[in-house]
């Protein structure tokens, strides 16, 4: 499987936050897994990380700036767990 699919699973269905909850963890890990074995750089999971919540939840958005404050704390949680791992 291509890093790229494992990346919505890591995100809770109602509050988009990146393995917050332990199903969407164990998911990370397997996602991180990849990105390792494939050479991926830690950008490049943040830019579709950020593809991912803009295309899944940009209909129900009612306030942008709370919006992409989201995104931004997403981004930075991802950046905190994988940047050990990942380059960029």
């Amino acid at each position: 499987m291509h890093w790229q699919q494992h990346l919505p699973g890591c995100f809770g269905d109602r509050d988009g936050q990146f393995a917050l909850h332990a199903a969407d963890r164990k998911r990370a890990l397997q996602l991180l897994a990849c990105c390792d074995t494939e050479n991926v750089p830690l950008s490049a999971v943040l830019d579709e990380a950020e593809r991912h919540l803009g295309g899944k939840h940009s209909e129900t958005v009612t306030d942008s700036a709370v919006f992409e404050t989201h995104i931004a704390a997403q981004r930075q949680r991802i950046a905190d767990l994988f940047g050990g791992w990942l380059e960029d």
